[in-house]
């Protein structure tokens, strides 16, 4: 399997922030996601399990901590599917169930036009269309290299309550630990990102070192590509439909209306 090399320019716009397979220039973590891929395919609950164990963390910082470990199968369906989306047991949502237009979310903790979506837009889309209603908002992370895996990880260990705030908290400091940014101590800044909301470094580094976490998070990336071909951040899906790249407010508007016109008519 293939992705676009990762965009290196760091210019706010709409396109979408190439993709790239987790750690591509790591040999090792090569390996580990071509198996990871090919277990998946074939269903080999047994080969999944032997590389929950791969070490994602030593990436990043020279020492180990402790694994907690998570259950796989949250990645898998629970709740049926609407809009062409299968809601999971793992998924961060906002708003309604009920609500008319569902939207999903690919996003990165490293991609800067996803930042851009989440402070210039997602609080407008919140207001508006999550909190009245009409909006079932589903978030999930769409890796595009180790850091984003680390960062995923992270927000994991937090109450599900707070996740969308570490998320946001990543986006808006992407220049303290992004290595889009040009950070190379990436696990320093990630370490001043989780004391913001409260995690020590010790926690920090027992939740970067759940393997199971970033089996879990490698398969959401692999389930993104199958069902929607996402190579890109971000990606939508909105009742089915599949938009690459960022949403200015007023197009995002104009969409949405559309939808909900459709919806009142049905």
């Amino acid at each position: 399997m293939t992705r676009a090399l990762l965009i290196t320019a760091l210019v706010v716009a709409v396109a979408p922030c190439g993709a790239q397979q987790p750690g591509l220039r790591d040999t090792e973590f090569r390996v580990f996601y071509s198996e990871f891929i090919a277990a998946v395919r074939a269903n080999d609950h047994d080969k999944l399990a032997q590389l929950v164990a791969f070490p994602v963390k030593d990436w990043l910082v020279a020492r180990k901590g402790n694994v907690e470990t998570i259950g796989i199968m949250d990645a898998f369906p629970v709740s049926g599917e609407k809009a062409g989306i299968t809601l999971t047991a793992a998924d961060r949502t906002l708003g309604s169930p009920k609500a008319p237009i569902m939207m999903l979310e690919y996003a990165a903790p490293t991609c800067p036009h996803c930042a851009h979506f989440n402070a210039e837009v997602f609080p407008l889309l919140k207001k508006k269309y999550i909190d009245t209603g009409k909006v079932y908002y589903v978030f999930r992370v769409f890796p595009l290299n180790p850091g984003d895996l680390a960062a995923e990880a992270m927000a994991r260990c937090l109450p599900a309550s707070s996740y969308m705030q570490f998320i946001d908290v990543l986006f808006r400091n992407q220049d303290k630990w992004d290595p889009e940014f040009g950070m190379t101590d990436v696990h320093g800044g990630l370490v001043a990102m989780g004391r913001i909301v409260g995690m020590d470094a010790a926690q920090i580094d027992q939740c970067i070192s759940n393997k199971a976490e970033v089996t879990r998070s490698s398969q959401v990336g692999e389930d993104a590509q199958k069902r929607y071909a996402v190579e890109a951040t971000p990606t939508f899906i909105i009742n089915g439909q599949i938009h690459t790249g960022g949403f200015s407010w007023q197009d995002l508007q104009t969409l949405l209306d559309s939808l909900a016109k459709k919806g009142k008519k049905s």
